[in-house]
């Protein structure tokens, strides 16, 4: 992995040119072009704070949360922001390979920047999300998310999480290209199996909430979520008017939200170090072969 370090460094420019064609490729033809960036992910906040913080307000659990201004939207916001560039970034991984053919049959091309490539583009609309959500909660609340500082630190571990899927992925699709038929419905099957519709999780079945503790996504939200929308208070009001049954389908019950979330931020640190050293390991002994492949 340390090679895999040098060669970003090493073809540091190139890397660059390819993620700025990538995002012009991506709005080109729009009129507001790369402004759509921004205004996405404002759309989205926007439909969820009508939708979940006015029409279905009564959903919600009595107590401070359904009380604090778009809570509940902003949380959904909270976790859709990193599903959506992960999502994104292992769809295209599958054929990221064998579209860009022409340039994996030259012998001096590294092609283990390509998944880099589509991971740091991801983040990109990422960083763009969270810092709408950071300003957001800043004019609805009065004060910035506690534990922000923890911000840079969340984005690095889901680089190297969805960088090691994404290399293994592009990997294994040059020799089975079903796999990028599948992708998308596996990432929505995924994508139901994450914590992205927080309280609708409270009438999940026990089965359902095993299965999410056993989903690294969940501890990346809720990270996430600890970060930039709980608060103690809160919790403590929501966890009052929960029965034992309810409690027991929440996929990760914390203990307190006073500190950081360093118990889940280390498990899924862990997680993201071996699905990179994984999908390292199986791009690199792949590599050979790709030009024959494609």
């Amino acid at each position: 992995m340390i090679s895999l370090i040098r060669q970003s460094l090493r073809y540091r420019e190139l890397i660059q040119t390819l993620i700025n064609r990538d995002l012009r490729a991506r709005y080109r033809g729009s009129v507001l072009g790369q402004a759509w960036m921004v205004l996405q992910p404002l759309a989205f906040l926007a439909i969820f704070y009508v939708v979940f913080g006015q029409l279905m307000i009564t959903s919600m659990p009595e107590g401070p949360l359904k009380e604090r201004t778009g809570y509940f939207a902003l949380a959904m916001f909270c976790g859709l922001i990193p599903w959506i560039g992960f999502a994104e970034t292992m769809t295209r991984a599958a054929g990221c390979i064998s579209e860009n053919g022409s340039l994996i049959k030259k012998f001096a091309f590294p092609s283990e920047i390509l998944p880099v490539t589509l991971v740091l583009s991801g983040l990109a609309q990422t960083l763009v999300g969270f810092g709408l959500l950071t300003v957001v909660v800043f004019i609805l609340h009065g004060e910035l998310p506690h534990h922000v500082w923890m911000f840079p630190i969340l984005l690095v571990l889901q680089a190297i999480f969805t960088l090691g899927l994404a290399m293994f992925t592009a990997a294994a699709c040059v020799f089975v290209r079903d796999i990028g038929s599948m992708m998308p419905m596996l990432m929505n099957f995924w994508f139901f199996m994450s914590p992205i519709f927080m309280f609708g999780r409270l009438e999940a079945t026990e089965l359902t909430a095993d299965v999410m503790r056993w989903n690294p996504v969940t501890y990346l939200i809720e990270c996430y979520r600890t970060v930039f929308i709980y608060h103690p208070k809160d919790w403590d009001g929501l966890a009052a008017g929960l029965t034992a049954v309810q409690r027991n389908r929440i996929p990760l019950i914390p203990e307190s939200y006073d500190s950081p979330p360093w118990l889940w931020m280390g498990l899924f640190a862990l997680v993201a170090l071996l699905t990179l050293a994984v999908g390292y390991f199986v791009f690199m002994r792949s590599k050979m072969r790709f030009a024959d492949e494609v």
